[in-house]
């Protein structure tokens, strides 16, 4: 509570008294907050409540509702409430989710508009006032009005839903307006009229506001917005999205379909007689993101309630208009003829005119075939040729349907793609979402020629269409957001004019001149990434001749190292400094930097430095794959296309690949001009799975951290089990803030390792035989330690933990699936692994999925399925003091295809001879 808050006494005249005798309400607003674990943030939500200019104490009554916080929210709202005792109040219940704590609160609102504000957000400091006077001029006219949403925060900027506000401040007729979008409650002000029709189902872990609004709009249809004030949404950088956190929990579905979808259907008709566009445009805007959805993830439905929700959202299609659909502005146009297909239980209808087909449904025409856009993976030039590789996207289309990818170079010539090996049509749920043609194309440049056009087609059912939309991903060197983008390579200037890629012969002076122009651009833009664009550029014109050595950058994880990539800018600077300029790629904020610039040159991560190196550099090597790894400037990268392509990215993995990884590391989402592997079964994985390297881009080599592993045994056991993705939904380590803390609690994986590290078998035994039992949590777990309570004599690794010491100091490892295995199998020590979740670890909502190394054939160590088994084996070990068995030696010696300290020397040469 801020000091200013405090000097403020409490006035003596009773305003509560005053208010009812002049308006009718003891208070002119009640706002009802439900309250959970939120201690960093509660505190400025209420303060932007007692600020606003209307007088808090004066007109306010703030229900405080802690729905069961184990954090200190309850204690700051309790101090609030003994601050201000006549306005506000604090309602402590049992945990039992946002719509009951609203549900509670809203029993004790009095005053004459009520709202729902969220416990982390704000308001601007007239919000207040500029409702309750718009509100009082239209009270017999509408029962709600809403304000703008801004976000704040990581992530700034406003959502869709503004739209209905650029009009300024008025009385919006939801028959002619029916696009006028209202999700939520929170930044909703409700007549006290209707507080008998309010009721949050607590059904609904998404879209309870929505079922709330309905009700209340339904009568008048007429909604009240008002401008100049906004409802602050706070953003945080690196949470999981709304849907993706509901889409974890099992109300999500059949619950959310039944009780507002279907609901929504039943409820209008019977009030109405009919469904308005205004009620369905906002439920198919909610329903929308489930036909987004591929599948729904492992362990939430049985096999009879999956196949229920997929019949029940199929059918759902059936409950809106076509044009209701096809105005959807969230979703591509592939996916609302994918709603109208289960609507109406066929492909649209095609007309064709003049190589074009319109597809449409009745009077509804959606689209041309033309208008699906074509996307550019890779663009190459070299040999003499251009290179293109890349997606033709077609709907309303089966799979079996031929159609051949060509372009017509110059107006005149054909050039027919050949299918590239890929994996890209799109499925809902089972069903074809829309298709994807890949295609590969090699054009001659002609060097006679000054200038090459390529236009793209597709041959469909007789007809040659042109393909109007090109989008370029994130590894093509051009793209379309800057009119002077290009690229330069062996005399040709690569750029793009609208729906054509135009490839012309150019020289030095070109170049420049083309330069100028782009960099005009970026200095006359107002985009403040543009103006850093703008000096990087220049910075890099200037230094790139001054390289006199190859640089390259390396890293491992932004905030520490200790990992491949350590181990390999170790390697560089004692063997190669006078040949290679390296850096290390670290947060300043790490506590490894000091430790890492003894050993080096290390650069702050994200700095203009840093930046400004990986434009200049020949390498970028890394232990990590993450998009911040491979692009520091993000979103921001436009600018940078062109000189972004000419650096190779090494990808010297944070462990052995033992499972299926290909859903992220493919070459279409990371494009490795090198991926290191270790072992011969691992490298045949790579080159014969579905990641679509070349069989050169996978380097057998051994990982560079093997070379640092040593021994100290001292007898200790060390359990280290690797992450869930599906359990740290809605996680952000730097924040602390996790929301999905009760469903990991309910885990399987929460309940085994605590039972482990807990069980009083195996800590007598660990006691009797002289091991120490240690914990190493992935680092997604370390904020969350305080949940296991574990006990005294356990002893925990923190997140600083030099993994080779725990290698190194451990007599036995037990973990799941984790990489770090190989590492304590290379030193020959035992190892144990515990499957007891196997089917929903590789159920598909993970990172991976099982791939060739099979556990209990492959594997070694014992595989144990359950919490008994493994303390029996865990003590046997101890028993016979941790030896390797025979059969485990001998799968190891047969697994690695190298069992020497030289890993990073054959890096080395490895990256060597991609690079020169």
């Amino acid at each position: 509570m801020t000091e200013q808050l405090a000097a403020i006494s409490l006035p003596e005249s009773d305003f509560r008294e005053r208010n009812r005798e002049e308006f009718g309400f003891p208070y002119k607003f009640s706002i009802v907050v439900a309250v959970y674990n939120v201690e960093e943030y509660i505190n400025e939500a209420v303060d932007s409540i007692l600020a606003q200019d209307i007088g808090f104490q004066e007109n306010v009554q703030l229900i405080l509702v802690d729905d069961g916080s184990s954090d200190g929210s309850g204690a700051i709202c309790d101090g609030y409430a003994e601050q201000y005792p006549d306005n506000i109040q604090v309602i402590h219940k049992e945990n039992g989710g946002v719509s009951s704590a609203r549900n509670e609160g809203l029993k004790y609102a009095e005053g004459r508009f009520l709202n729902f504000m969220d416990s982390d957000d704000k308001f601007t400091k007239n919000v207040l006032s500029r409702v309750y006077d718009f509100f009082i001029q239209h009270e017999e006219e509408t029962d709600v009005v809403c304000i703008p949403h801004e976000y704040f925060g990581d992530l700034k900027g406003e959502p869709f839903q503004n739209q209905k506000f650029k009009k300024g401040t008025h009385l919006l007729n939801l028959h002619y307006n029916y696009k006028a979008a209202l999700m939520t409650t929170n930044s909703s002000f409700i007549h006290i009229r209707r507080k008998k029709d309010i009721e949050f189902d607590s059904h609904l872990n998404c879209g309870e506001d929505l079922k709330v609004i309905l009700t209340l709009l339904l009568d008048k249809m007429i909604l009240g917005v008002v401008t100049g004030c906004k409802y602050l949404y706070r953003r945080i950088l690196g949470s999981s999205s709304l849907i993706n956190t509901s889409a974890q929990k099992k109300s999500w579905y059949l619950d959310q379909l039944e009780h507002l979808t279907y609901w929504a259907h039943r409820y209008c008709v019977n009030l109405l007689g009919y469904y308005p566009l205004f009620a369905q445009y906002n439920i198919m805007y909610d329903l929308q993101w489930k036909y987004c959805q591929k599948e729904v993830p492992d362990g939430i439905l049985t096999e009879q309630e999956k196949a229920e929700y997929i019949q029940k959202l199929m059918g759902a299609a059936s409950l809106f208009d076509d044009l209701i659909i096809k105005e959807q502005t969230q979703i591509w146009i592939q996916h609302k003829i994918f709603i109208l297909e289960q609507k109406h239980q066929r492909m649209p209808s095609i007309r064709w005119i003049t190589n074009n087909g319109m597809l449409y449904y009745g009077n509804t025409v959606l689209g041309w075939l033309s208008d699906f856009y074509t996307s550019l993976d890779f663009i190459k030039i070299e040999n003499g040729k251009l290179i293109l590789e890349g997606l033709v996207r077609m709907a309303g289309c089966s799979e079996e349907e031929e159609i051949e990818v060509f372009c017509v170079v110059n107006k005149e010539e054909k050039v027919f793609s050949r299918r590239a090996e890929r994996i890209c049509n799109d499925y809902c749920h089972g069903k074809l979402l829309f298709r994807s043609v890949p295609f590969y194309l090699e054009i001659p440049l002609d060097i006679k020629t000054e200038l090459h056009t390529v236009q793209f087609f597709c041959r469909f059912r007789g007809h040659d269409v042109l393909k109007k939309d090109l989008r370029f991903r994130n590894f093509s060197p051009i793209g379309k957001a800057l009119a002077n983008s290009y690229y330069c390579k062996d005399g040709w200037m690569l750029f793009v004019r609208g729906s054509m890629l135009g490839v012309r012969r150019c020289g030095r002076k070109g170049q420049i001149e083309r330069e100028k122009a782009l960099l005009k651009e970026l200095r006359n833009s107002k985009k403040a990434s543009d103006q850093k664009a703008f000096k990087a550029r220049i910075a890099h014109h200037i230094l790139k001749p001054l390289v006199k050595k190859p640089i390259w950058l390396v890293s491992d994880r932004i905030n520490k190292a200790d990992d491949n990539g350590e181990a390999f800018f170790r390697y560089l600077n004692e063997h190669h400094a006078k040949e290679i300029d390296s850096y290390f790629v670290l947060s300043k904020d790490s506590p490894d930097f000091e430790r890492m610039s003894k050993i080096g040159k290390v650069v702050d991560h994200l700095s203009f430095k840093h930046k400004l190196l990986f434009l200049l550099c020949e390498a970028n090597i890394s232990s990590q794959a993450d998009a911040i790894t491979d692009n520091p400037f993000q979103r921001f990268y436009e600018p940078y296309r062109d000189l972004m392509t000419e650096h190779k990215f090494i990808f010297l993995q944070h462990g052995v690949t033992q499972n299926d990884i290909s859903s992220w590391l493919n070459r279409y989402n990371k494009n490795f001009s090198g991926f290191i592997a270790a072992a011969k079964p691992e490298w045949e994985s790579i080159v014969n799975g579905t990641y679509f390297y070349p069989s050169e881009n996978i380097m057998l080599t051994g990982l560079p951290r093997f070379d640092r592993l040593y021994h100290d045994e001292k007898h200790r056991i060390t359990i280290m089990p690797t992450w869930r993705k599906y359990l740290m939904a809605g996680f952000d380590p730097s924040a602390g803030i996790w929301k999905a803390e009760e469903k990991f609690l309910n885990s399987d994986y929460y309940r085994f390792y605590c039972g482990l590290l807990s069980h009083p078998r195996l800590l007598e035994a660990s006691r009797e035989l002289g091991y120490e039992i240690c914990f190493m949590p992935h680092p997604t777990i370390q904020p969350h330690l305080e949940l296991f309570h574990l006990p005294e004599e356990v002893k925990i690794y923190g997140v600083d933990t030099s993994y080779r010491d725990i290698y190194a100091q451990s007599s036995l490892v037990l973990t799941d699936y984790s990489s770090a295995a190989f590492d304590f199998a290379y030193l020959r020590k035992p190892l144990i692994y515990c499957h007891f979740d196997k089917e929903e670890f590789f159920g598909g909502d993970h990172v991976c999925t099982q791939g060739y190394f099979d556990y209990e054939r492959d594997g070694f160590g014992e595989v144990e399925y359950d919490l008994e088994g493994t303390v029996n084996r865990i003590i046997e070990y101890m028993e016979t003091g941790c030896q390797l068995k025979d059969v485990y030696r001998e799968r190891i010696e047969n697994f690695f295809a190298f069992n020497d300290q030289n890993n990073c020397k054959r890096v080395y040469e490895a990256i060597r001879k991609i690079t020169c």
